[in-house]
């Protein structure tokens, strides 16, 4: 996925259905999403 602040990111785990966590360049974080949206 990509994220405006973060950059680039892989969703390595769905916490609950609306939290993500996604693994960036630096580190792992948790988002809140709303929906997701597919990026080729």
């Amino acid at each position: 996925m990509m994220h405006p602040s973060f950059g680039q990111g892989e969703v390595v785990a769905l916490i609950e259905p609306r939290k993500i966590d996604v693994l960036f360049s630096d580190r792992v974080r948790r988002l809140i999403h709303s929906q997701a949206q597919a990026q080729l």
